[in-house]
């Protein structure tokens, strides 16, 4: 913003710093962490928002790709606990395989292996709560 206003890069303040030595401060790398952290997480609540209201409009959580991977399936390769647990919650098939015979299990990031182990269990007894309310 500065450079675009005709801000001197190479302007010195009264301590002899340029903007470089600055930006090379460890206070200022803090608090450009801190600001990069903040917008990555109103990016992620943003995106966790954007993908309930998708499915409170109906989007199918089972729908699959050219591959044959269903929304779960990318969530776990990536590592997206939250994805998951969003389509846990609403009851996709943690089952489904893709082209090559795959569950997301089989090709989730091996960090979030045991999340999508608990997610299954509590899907599993939501179910059958379920069906046994049907009864």
């Amino acid at each position: 913003f500065l450079i675009g206003q005709g801000a001197h890069v190479g302007a010195v303040n009264s301590e002899g710093d340029t903007p470089l030595d600055i930006a090379e401060e460890e206070a200022m790398e803090e608090l450009l962490q801190n600001e990069v952290n903040r917008q990555d997480f109103n990016d992620y609540l943003i995106q966790c928002n954007f993908f309930r209201l998708l499915i409170q409009a109906g989007y199918d959580v089972n729908i699959k790709d050219y591959d044959g991977w269903t929304p779960l399936h990318a969530a776990a390769h990536w590592g997206k606990e939250e994805a998951c647990r969003i389509l846990v919650d609403n009851l996709c098939d943690m089952e489904m395989v893709n082209k090559v015979g795959q569950t997301a299990f089989d090709v989730a990031d091996e960090d979030i292996l045991g999340y999508l182990e608990e997610l299954q269990k509590k899907q599993n007894l939501v179910r059958l709560i379920a069906k046994n309310c049907l009864y």
